[in-house]
């Protein structure tokens, strides 16, 4: 699996709003982070059926309906559709980048400075990071920007000087 630092710089209206915002943003990433790991633990993967781990889960839904049941918040945040329709298999790879929480992992970093709140980490270096700047957006921010190391040495510096985060 390839991987990749990914960074987001959020600005929200005010420093006090973006300090009371500090903790909601960290607690979506922890559970946008369980969401994936349970996502990898029953999407498949040659191990057992995902239908017959659904039934395990949540009382026979698909496997999809069973995460989306477990984090409404996260799905919800994210865009993701409540229901995919019958091919449950598609639904599993649809999943692929956009649970990509870099919470916990490798590189993870949370900061607050001033009006900006910026958090880094190790993720699928394909993830898509559009629906959590959506997520981003709903909880407040007022400027979301997000980039990848991949092929970019500078990224690493301009989140550090908080180049996107500033007025």
């Amino acid at each position: 699996m390839g991987e990749a630092v990914y960074y987001m710089m959020t600005r929200w209206p005010s420093a006090d709003a973006a300090e009371k915002a500090l903790p909601q943003v960290e607690r979506f990433l922890r559970r946008m982070r369980e969401a994936e790991d349970l996502w990898q633990e029953v999407r498949g993967g040659g191990k057992t059926e995902p239908e017959r781990i659904a039934h395990r889960l949540s009382g026979g839904e698909t496997t999809y309906q069973a995460l989306w049941g477990r984090f409404p918040d996260v799905f919800d945040a994210l865009g993701l559709p409540k229901e995919l329709g019958r091919n449950v298999s598609d639904g599993m790879n649809f999943l692929a980048g956009q649970l990509d929480s870099p919470f916990g992992n490798e590189g993870w970093e949370i900061v607050r400075e001033g009006k900006a709140i910026k958090f880094k980490g190790t993720v699928w270096h394909c993830a898509e990071w559009g629906p959590l700047s959506q997520a981003m957006e709903s909880f407040g921010a007022k400027l979301v920007v997000w980039e990848s190391n991949e092929g970019d040495d500078k990224a690493e510096e301009r989140w550090r000087e908080g180049a996107y985060a500033r007025d």
